[in-house]
């Protein structure tokens, strides 16, 4: 009899293990970007492209599509490294790393607080939480705020914020920027319309392109491209 319930304790312990446990992730993600706010909505383009986002764990690869070129960043929140891949139509792809050692010499220079609300949204069929982000610049002490809106549902750590929400956990599903003094009142919104999970997003879609030369080792390259060599 005592057997026959501790070996039940075990089934229970693993029955609630099983069901609370939640799996990675793995689907797309549709931004769209529009300002608001503007009595002359001509004075800044609306027409902003669409971001994709391909997400599976901790790994994420973000495409913007342009006239002629295509910006890909991909982002491994385990090894904690970023690629920008630049596909330029009639001339190849070229890529920018940024190593662990280099974000974090970026990041030193800001300070980063969040304040996690109460409030909620839901956002494409996901829950996502409202976290007002306030950054200041430790050079020049200008400070700055934001509002995010992130959902755990899509990551539930903060290893794919590393380098641009250090510390910050959930998956930004949603972001408000104020554009400035120049424009009082107006605010750029970028915001997931649509999300499709998928269980076919395998690792190796989030690899560096092998055909991608490194713009870091070619100074005309860098150049082209509005970088110092010297740096």
């Amino acid at each position: 009899m005592k057997k026959s319930i501790f070996l039940l304790a075990i089934l229970s312990v693993f029955m609630i293990g099983t069901v609370t446990a939640q799996k990675p992730f793995s689907g797309t993600i549709v931004m769209k970007t529009e300002i608001v706010g503007l009595e002359n909505p001509e004075e800044i383009a609306q027409n902003a492209p669409d971001i994709t986002y391909t997400i599976l764990g901790n790994l994420s690869k973000a495409v913007v599509l342009q006239e002629g070129a295509s910006i890909t960043e991909i982002v491994n929140g385990d090894k904690k490294v970023v690629y920008v891949v630049i596909e330029v139509t009639g001339m190849g792809k070229f890529y920018i790393e940024a190593t662990t050692e280099e974000i974090e010499k970026k990041l030193k220079f800001t300070e980063y607080n969040y304040e996690y609300s109460d409030e909620t949204m839901e956002i494409a069929g996901y829950k996502a939480q409202k976290v007002i982000v306030k950054t200041i610049d430790l050079e020049t002490d200008e400070e700055g705020t934001m509002v995010l809106y992130v959902s755990k549902e899509i990551n539930s750590g903060d290893l794919l914020n590393f380098s641009d929400y250090p510390g910050l956990e959930g998956f930004p599903l949603r972001t408000e920027v104020e554009l400035g003094a120049e424009y009082p009142g107006a605010k750029t919104i970028i915001e997931a319309k649509e999300i499709k999970p998928s269980k076919k997003i395998k690792s190796y879609e989030f690899l560096l392109p092998s055909d991608a030369k490194n713009i870091k080792e070619d100074p005309d390259l860098m150049k082209m491209f509005g970088m110092n060599p010297d740096e």
